[in-house]
């Protein structure tokens, strides 16, 4: 498509197309509106429970997510995002639902707002202002069932160890048996060797 236009363009002025031209590029007619793309996804947890700011209808949600994109590895790189929550309906159904620790999948936008701080020095933050927030997991849900996997665990190492010391008295029940009988054995070898000796005698 690109081609194509640099071909009417050159057929229109004359002119050679090369690399050079790229700085005129806003001499290329364009047909419609360019479209841009602006979407951020981050998927975190939450660094302090969302608070709600503002008065009546533009009130906003705001809170902070962590993110580490080194967390296999084990470095500690954790970046911090503001989280912007301006839709009436994602905002409403978040209220008091987002606490820290929870973690969420975040798709939004950024956006670089500029002030100036107490110092008189202009400054730029960076919000990601959410379009949509998905609450993948709870804190206390995670605690659950962490607890409930250490409670199988337990259960587990109960039926191993039960079923070890069920094999060890059976063991030593056999071994028992085992040595009951030869001493039995023996005991009627003695007599036998006796009877003998005397029908001998």
């Amino acid at each position: 498509m690109l081609r194509n236009l640099f071909k009417q363009f050159a057929a229109v002025t004359g002119r050679t197309i090369t690399r050079s031209y790229c700085a005129e590029a806003e001499e290329i007619p364009r047909r419609g509106r360019e479209k841009y793309v602006n979407t951020v996804t981050l998927l975190g947890r939450v660094g302090r429970d969302a608070e709600m700011r503002g008065i009546g209808e533009n009130q906003v949600l705001v809170f902070s997510l962590a993110t580490n994109p080194n967390y296999d590895t084990g470095a500690d790189r954790t970046a911090w995002h503001r989280i912007l929550v301006s839709n009436f309906r994602v905002r409403d159904s978040l209220a008091n639902r987002v606490e820290k620790g929870d973690r969420l999948l975040v798709i939004g936008r950024i956006q670089y707002d500029q002030y100036t701080d107490a110092q008189q020095t202009k400054r730029t933050a960076t919000t990601i202002v959410a379009n949509d927030v998905i609450v993948v997991s709870k804190r206390r849900q995670q605690r659950n069932f962490s607890g409930e996997d250490d409670d199988l665990e337990d259960v587990t190492r109960g039926r191993q160890q039960r079923r070890f010391a069920g094999n060890e008295e059976d063991a030593e029940d056999f071994d028992k048996g085992r040595q009951q009988r030869k001493f039995s054995g023996g005991e009627e070898d003695v007599e036998e060797e006796d009877d003998s000796v005397k029908r001998t005698r």
